[in-house]
């Protein structure tokens, strides 16, 4: 399940119905995990980079940053490849990705989508 979270910026809206990840569901392990991310942003905005926090449960997993560095100003989409090691714990996974950037001379988090998965 995706869902838009809290942003800075306030100029990003989540497009959920086009928002997804394949294979879906996902297993462990899954050498091929492709999430699809896709939005509007309502004003030009700048987008610097990606950040990936991923929990299971309550503990943090693991982090990883990714280089956008692109300006945005209608619809967007982002397309992430993930591998899913046969060593992942099994569980509730919330993944939180996050982009920061800026708009109209504001800095901050300019996108914010949380997913929701079991493995």
């Amino acid at each position: 399940t995706y869902s838009q979270c809290d942003d800075d910026l306030g100029t990003f809206t989540l497009d959920d119905s086009a928002t997804k990840n394949t294979p879906n569901p996902v297993t462990v392990p899954c050498p091929d995990l492709k999430f699809h991310l896709a939005g509007v942003f309502g004003d030009q905005t700048h987008l610097n980079r990606l950040t990936v926090n991923v929990h299971v449960g309550p503990l943090p997993l693991w982090t990883e940053h990714h280089d956008i560095n692109a300006d945005v100003s209608d619809d967007w989409t982002y397309d992430l490849k993930w591998a899913v090691p046969s060593i992942a714990p099994h569980g509730h996974y919330k993944i939180t990705l996050s982009a920061d950037g800026s708009a109209d001379g504001t800095k901050g988090t300019a996108m914010c989508v949380q997913a929701d998965m079991d493995l």
